[in-house]
């Protein structure tokens, strides 16, 4: 897997391109929070649309353990929030996500979505960027 950034005025913008890895995904998230935090950017959208592959149920569920483990770290250093919209294929989002309402479920500010419209209104909406969503009920 392959990250790219791209600094946009309103976000930092990772785009990953190659084949699924759930242990090169944890690496470049890793990654992703050191590029926001140089960059003080505390709004991310994760572009996975050309990556071949994708999770099973099981791995989303550890990246997603992983990932907020990682966040957490980052929070405990001294890091800001970081609101995240992730951008992917209907097949690869699909209608399981775990590791969402994990994500939600613990307060952290993120959004999946095929629409690139929708992810970027997640990150610069004030009304959305403000607010933490609950989780699903």
């Amino acid at each position: 897997m392959d990250s790219e950034f791209i600094e946009e005025p309103d976000y930092l913008h990772c785009v990953i391109t190659g084949t699924y890895d759930m242990q090169q995904a944890i690496e470049v998230w890793a990654n992703t929070i050191v590029k926001c935090r140089k960059t003080m950017q505390t709004r991310l959208l994760v572009d996975y649309r050309w990556m071949e592959g994708y999770p099973s149920g099981t791995e989303r569920v550890i990246f997603t353990e992983e990932s907020l483990d990682l966040h957490r770290q980052h929070l405990e250093s001294g890091g800001e929030p970081i609101q995240v919209a992730f951008l992917g294929s209907p097949k690869v989002i699909g209608s399981f996500n775990p590791g969402l309402d994990i994500a939600k479920s613990r307060g952290f500010s993120a959004t999946i979505t095929a629409s690139p419209e929708e992810a970027i209104a997640f990150l610069v909406d004030s009304d959305q960027s403000d607010r933490q969503e609950p989780a699903d009920p």
